[in-house]
């Protein structure tokens, strides 16, 4: 589904202007577009006045969401999400404002529309809320709008019966919005006892006319899904919707699920420390070992990055078991190469780092394939090492050595080993020794697979789903720092604007899957261009962008665009379909054409829209020309 409404400058102005409520337009930088003369009274600004001017400077209201604990002032800290994701979102907010004798606490219903930069919203009292009171074409309207919501929006009567039902909700039961008016949710929930939860919670805002948060709940789809909500129910009450109750739900699965899982790594943290309480009341000998997996504890929670904690762990191994050496590997089996490891002795003699092929021939490649802990005592041989192997064991004097295996709960193989080796004049391990190998192993997995975790969130939150590349937010930083660097230097850096011609006509002729695809293969393919020391990003829908840092002149960055031309310009083969599509590629160098960022961008987009606004397929060149 798309997220625009498109319609001329004069037909959107008077459409905006016939909304009720407070109707206005921020751009990025919280600037007002454009104000209707409601909103504008309430700023105490002539409505003409308004625009370009700072929601800062002149906005009197605070305003707080259902899932934040206090009052910002204004609307602009709304804007980022909206803005990153383009989906219009529709949800409750508690608006303060005060009036010549009182402090106002109203209770609006806020719709946001991206508008590529900027952000249209159209405030309106919960009570007022409601499609029929527009006329006929504007409710069309504004029920696609409430139909591209990604929440789900309905409205019931004292039967539990739904007056209203936006698109969300009905592809979630597999059906539409027309046919779930005047049904119920039994008509369409398998889950009976949630069902009467959902009665419940109706009962309660009909009967006391109050608004209600529930936190969480579930519904299930036709396939048997269960999916988490985080609703706000109100009271409804106006000539269309007498005694009714207004719902707003948001998705918050993903929500719980990442809670889930933080939940579960810290039943297991929890586990492990009983388990050092329970070795601590079995021997005071053991005080030792218990500070080891303290110090485990204080390592996961210092290191900064991932050699630091491997390297921390080896050296508390070493002194809470008296080893030689100790060895510890984080492996990638589907590559069959280390990803990351680290080797520590007690004293000057040296163990040199191994390759994937050995650990796998030795006591470690069994550990990984049996996934469970080895004890190879000293002068025995071992059938689960190569001949080569011993020889070399052999050879630097290892004595008795244990390996236990890092494992995360969804892995059918160790993804690493943490080994202990002592000397031949060395003592053996013992059977103590192992099991606090054991603990610890425990101890590191579990950091390492939230690390892992936090590192797929980090990357969700900056890069983007379909393609993989950087998302705008990302992108706006590196180029921060850029500019940062740059002016330090005082060097240069580039910013091309980028936008796929023809890629509407992919969408329609071939179906939106398709689209997908090419979206990504032209990342692909640009991505084989750029510097490492580069950024190549997807900003929204087909448009893309470069930075390019460390440049000299202006030739180098035409060239660079010329080759990403010539590269998009080359058919795609995707699932059976041969696609033509051309771009067109605005430039903006630094300080050149502009001397901050916002101007930076803004000089970007400009000439990327003016090629291709002309003929397309083209680059926007210093003097203006389209040579192509």
């Amino acid at each position: 589904m798309h997220n625009e409404i498109t319609m001329d400058a004069d037909a959107a102005t008077e459409w905006w202007s016939a909304l009720p409520g407070w109707v206005f337009i921020l751009d990025a930088s919280a600037r007002y577009v454009w104000v209707n003369a409601r909103f504008a009274g309430l700023l105490r600004v002539p409505q003409e006045q308004c625009t370009r001017q700072f929601e800062q400077d002149l906005c009197p209201l605070r305003v707080k969401g259902a899932m934040e604990d206090e009052a910002s002032p204004g609307f602009s800290h709304l804007m980022p999400e909206v803005l990153q994701h383009q989906k219009t979102t529709l949800f409750h907010l508690d608006v303060q404002f005060r009036e010549p004798s009182r402090l106002v606490l109203d209770q609006q219903v806020c719709l946001m529309v991206p508008l590529k930069d900027a952000v249209l919203f159209q405030l309106q009292p919960i009570s007022d809320w409601n499609l029929t009171e527009l006329e006929t074409g504007q409710a069309a309207v504004l029920q696609h709008i409430a139909d591209l919501s990604s929440s789900l929006i309905f409205a019931k009567d004292q039967e539990g019966r739904f007056t209203l039902a936006n698109r969300a909700l009905a592809e979630t039961y597999g059906t539409t919005p027309e046919q779930m008016l005047g049904k119920t949710d039994l008509d369409f929930q398998m889950d009976l006892q949630q069902v009467e939860k959902y009665r419940e919670a109706d009962r309660l805002v009909i009967e006391n006319r109050q608004r209600v948060v529930i936190e969480e709940e579930t519904i299930t789809d036709p396939q048997g899904n269960r999916r988490y909500l985080q609703t706000v129910k109100q009271f409804l009450h106006t000539p269309f919707h007498q005694n009714q109750v207004l719902g707003i739900a948001t998705d918050i699965t993903h929500l719980k699920v990442a809670h889930q899982s933080l939940q579960a790594s810290e039943e297991r943290y929890r586990s492990l420390y009983t388990e050092a309480s329970v070795l601590l009341e079995r021997s005071k000998a053991d005080l030792k070992r218990v500070q080891a997996l303290y110090q485990v504890s204080e390592a996961v929670q210092e290191a900064t990055t991932l050699q630091e904690l491997l390297n921390r762990i080896c050296h508390i191994v070493i002194e809470a078991i008296s080893a030689r050496w100790c060895s510890i590997f984080k492996l990638n089996h589907l590559e069959q190469v280390v990803v990351a490891g680290a080797i520590c002795s007690s004293g000057s003699d040296t163990l040199r780092m191994v390759s994937y092929g050995e650990l796998m021939n030795g006591l470690t490649g069994w550990v990984i394939r049996e996934q469970t802990p080895a004890f190879s005592p000293k002068n025995l041989p071992d059938p689960r090492e190569s001949p080569e192997v011993q020889a070399g064991r052999m050879e630097q004097k290892v004595g008795s050595i244990i390996v236990v295996p890092l494992h995360y709960r969804d892995r059918n193989l160790a993804v690493g080993t943490l080994t202990a080796l002592n000397h031949l004049d060395d003592p053996d391990f013992t059977q103590e020794d192992l099991e606090l190998m054991r603990a610890i192993a425990n101890q590191v997995s579990v950091s390492l697979e939230q690390r892992e975790l936090m590192d797929r969130i980090e990357h969700m939150a900056f890069h983007d789903a379909l393609t993989g590349l950087p998302n705008r937010v990302l992108f706006h930083d590196r180029l921060h720092q850029a500019l940062a660097y740059a002016r330090r230097k005082e060097s240069k850096l580039a910013v091309l604007f980028m936008d796929l011609d023809g890629f509407k006509n992919v969408n329609d002729s071939c179906g939106h899957h398709i689209g997908d695809l090419l979206l990504k293969a032209a990342g692909e393919r640009w991505s084989t261009r750029i510097r490492q020391s580069d950024t190549l990003a997807r900003m929204s829908g087909d448009e893309f962008a470069v930075l390019l840092n460390d440049i000299h002149r202006r030739e180098d960055v035409e060239r660079v665009a010329e080759d990403l031309l010539g590269l998009v310009r080359q058919p795609f083969e995707l699932l059976g379909h041969t696609v033509h599509v051309t771009a067109s590629i605005g430039i903006s160098i630094f300080p050149d054409d502009a001397q901050d960022q916002h101007t930076l961008l803004i000089h970007a987009d400009h000439t990327m829209y003016r090629i291709k606004s002309s003929q397309k397929n083209d680059l926007y060149r210093q003097n203006g020309s389209c040579q192509n």
